[in-house]
């Protein structure tokens, strides 16, 4: 039988940790169990049968806890400090610790391991073959701990690993707004699917399906999706694509869509500018001025000489702006 539980306990004695009569006792009665179960021959002298028992007891609860001889952390081994893997799988491999039945493998985005992508027990192996990564210059840090029925090691040290990137992203594929369809208000929410080795998309929106009067434009980070406000809500149709990068470079557009952003309701009722009320503008040309009302695509202006508008002197749509220069004024 082994001894190294029996010269931890000695170590206790002599620290004097515990009592050491209580210890004794423990041992004598662990002692005298194997005696019973006749692990010692009954004819040995006292001192002798003592020190077989200490050398012979496996376990013994020393003030109700259970003392248990240190694992040691395992080493790591592969992938190599700093090292890039591509491709979604990521082979995790780890010395064999002696004395361990499992092993705790923890995959983090982030030194601290405050961001746990991976964590678990894998069983008495000195590796895994972790999948789902997504290949994309993502940093993942990791380490192992070694365990038995007696409790486990303390870490082994970190390591990191740069999964991919193995190529440029993929194509986005869009997801909403269906094309074609009609959303009312003034946020319209743009969403698509990720892309495979994707670390950010662009999201380009347009009134025209050749992009030539963009509305928005930008890199909007690593995800699938943005709600865009201050949309006008009136029935203007927009456009919309989606491309992907990562550190090789951009991914090609994905197909357009379109989606025609409302209206709710009718327009609200414009409010005037200038000229101011009662003013006097000199010369031929009057410049009149107005708010831009909610869901307007268009104005009509009105002109008389009274203010029951029945002798009209101007009177027209003018499309979708917020003023017109009227001339010919006498």
């Amino acid at each position: 039988m082994k001894n190294y539980l029996s010269r931890q306990y000695v170590a206790q004695i002599v620290r004097g940790g515990v009592s050491r009569c209580s210890i004794l006792c423990k041992m004598i009665l662990t002692g005298l169990s194997i005696l019973k179960m006749g692990a010692i021959r009954p004819n040995l002298p006292l001192r002798r049968f003592l020190i077989i028992t200490l050398l012979t007891a496996s376990i013994v609860t020393v003030v109700g806890q259970r003392v248990s001889y240190a694992l040691s952390s395992p080493s790591l081994t592969s992938p190599a400090y700093g090292s890039q893997v591509n491709g979604t799988i990521i082979p995790f491999r780890w010395s064999q610790v002696t004395g361990a039945t499992d092993y705790y493998l923890q995959v983090a985005t982030n030194s601290a391991f405050t961001q746990i992508t991976f964590g678990q027990w894998v069983g008495n192996y000195i590796g895994i073959d972790l999948s789902g990564f997504p290949d994309n210059g993502q940093t993942y840090y990791w380490r192992v701990a070694a365990g038995n029925a007696l409790g486990s090691s303390s870490y082994s040290s970190t390591w990191y690993v740069i999964n991919g990137p193995s190529a440029i992203p993929a194509v986005p594929t869009l997801s909403s707004p269906a094309n074609g369809s009609k959303v009312n208000g003034t946020v319209i929410p743009f969403r698509w699917q990720a892309a495979a080795r994707a670390t950010d998309y662009y999201l380009q929106v347009a009134t025209n399906s050749a992009f030539t009067n963009v509305t928005f434009g930008q890199w909007v980070g690593n995800y699938i999706g943005i709600d865009l406000t201050g949309m006008p809500d009136n029935g203007q149709t927009y456009y919309w694509r989606v491309a992907a990068r990562n550190a090789l470079g951009q991914s090609s557009y994905s197909s357009t869509w379109s989606v025609i952003n409302g209206p709710s309701a009718i327009p609200v009722v414009p409010t005037l500018s200038s000229p101011a009320n009662g003013s006097n503008v000199m010369g031929t040309t009057i410049p009149f001025r107005w708010q831009a009302a909610a869901r307007a695509t268009d104005y009509y202006l009105q002109v008389a000489t009274n203010s029951a508008f029945t002798q009209i002197t101007y009177g027209q749509w003018v499309g979708n702006y917020i003023g017109i220069d009227l001339t010919g004024m006498p």
